[in-house]
C-alpha cells in the first residue's frame, strides 16, 4: 500500500485542480443541502493510494475520470480507494476557478462559469450546490480545512463546509458523495462533512 508517511509537509503543501471548461447545464441552484456527516471512520489499512501507473490506467477508461492539477498547486490531486469507493483526494489550498472540476463517471464537482459550485450526477442533474449563482468567483479547499466559495471581493458566500481542521482533505467519491475528511497522523480518515449525494 502506498500511504503518506510524512504527514506535516503534505498537509501544508498546496494542491489544486484544473481542467478545461466543459459544456454543462447551467443551474441557478440545486435541490439539496446536506447536514454534516456522522463520524464515519476509514482506517488506514483500508486505504490504497494509486500509483502513477494505476491512476493512468483508471483515467484511460473514461474521459469522466479527470482531476488534473491546477496552476496553483505544488501537489496534484491523488486517486485513493477505500471501503468500496474510488475518490479524488484534493488537498488544502486547492482552488476551483470557473470551469474547473473533479469528475468521476457517477458525478462531478464543478465551479461553473455562472458562479455556482455544484455537484452533478451522471445524468447531468444537480444534486447539491453552494447556492452562489451569479456571485461566486472561485471555490477553495482552504488550509484550515474549510471548503468555501468566494465572490469577486474575496468575501465568503453561499454554503460552506464549516470544517475548521488543518488536517482535512476533500474527497470527490465514485459513489456520488463529496466529503471532507480529517486525516490523522496514522492516515486514518474521519468524515467531517458531506454533500449527501450518494446515488447509484
Amino acid at each position: 500500500m502506498l500511504l503518506r508517511t510524512n504527514r506535516r509537509p503534505l498537509a501544508a503543501a498546496l494542491a489544486a485542480v484544473v481542467v478545461t471548461a466543459l459544456s454543462v447545464a447551467v443551474a441557478p441552484a440545486a435541490p439539496a443541502s446536506a447536514d454534516p456527516a456522522p463520524s464515519v471512520v476509514v482506517p488506514a489499512s483500508a486505504v490504497h493510494v494509486f500509483s502513477a501507473t494505476e491512476a493512468g490506467q483508471f483515467q484511460a477508461l473514461s474521459h469522466e475520470r479527470k482531476c488534473p492539477p491546477t496552476r496553483d498547486a505544488a501537489i496534484a490531486p491523488q486517486l485513493w480507494s477505500y471501503l468500496g469507493v474510488t475518490a479524488w483526494i484534493v488537498f488544502p489550498q486547492s482552488t476551483f476557478y470557473p470551469g474547473d472540476m473533479c469528475s468521476m463517471p457517477n458525478n462531478r464537482l464543478i465551479m461553473q462559469t455562472d458562479g455556482n459550485f455544484v455537484v452533478y450526477d451522471q445524468n447531468n442533474q444537480p444534486k447539491w450546490a453552494a447556492d452562489t449563482y451569479r456571485v461566486g468567483e472561485y471555490a477553495r479547499m482552504q488550509v484550515d480545512g474549510n471548503l468555501v466559495v468566494y465572490n469577486y471581493r474575496n468575501q465568503p458566500v453561499g454554503k460552506r463546509s464549516n470544517t475548521i481542521d488543518s488536517d482535512a482533505v476533500l474527497a470527490v467519491q465514485s459513489d456520488g458523495n463529496v466529503v471532507v475528511y480529517h486525516l490523522d497522523a496514522q492516515n486514518n480518515m474521519t468524515a467531517l462533512w458531506w454533500t449527501g449525494t450518494v446515488h447509484n
